[in-house]
């Protein structure tokens, strides 16, 4: 493997270790999916075509989340592709409860308050250069 990647797979870096199903991150993940097939699974309530993909890209992003959690780093980076649907799709949550205002109000400050708990408390992997021996490289 090349000597960038060897980072993602190594036993001695401190963000290797297992995240398994009971992570923080995860266990949203796990939530926010159930929620969605719960009140967007029924056709009771048309939603716009480009929520399939959205709803889809967040699916995959959670699979292989899972599929790559014994290597938190590896897993974490994957998911940080899918991370950009997770506010449109609250969005949508939100927009489901337009006519009840409080509970609109008060989804929109869980919703806040889990990204910030996401992105700033539990923001554990620090800025990183993508490959550190660039100029070594080419």
């Amino acid at each position: 493997m090349p000597s960038f990647a060897t980072g993602y797979f190594e036993g001695n870096n401190k963000y290797m270790y297992d995240i398994g199903l009971s992570h923080v991150k995860m266990i949203q993940q796990l939530l926010v999916i159930l929620f969605l097939i719960v009140f967007f699974g029924g056709n009771k309530i048309i939603v716009p075509k480009y929520y399939y993909l959205l709803f889809n890209a967040y699916y995959f992003g959670t699979i292989l989340m899972i599929i790559a959690s014994s290597y938190a780093l590896l897993a974490f980076r994957i998911k940080g592709h899918f991370y950009s649907v997770e506010p449109i799709l609250m969005t949508f949550f939100i927009l489901l409860f337009r006519q009840k205002k409080i509970i609109a109000t008060i989804l929109t400050f869980v919703s806040l308050g889990v990204a910030y708990i996401n992105y700033v408390i539990y923001s554990k992997i620090e800025p990183y250069i993508l490959i550190k021996n660039a100029q070594s490289i080419f």
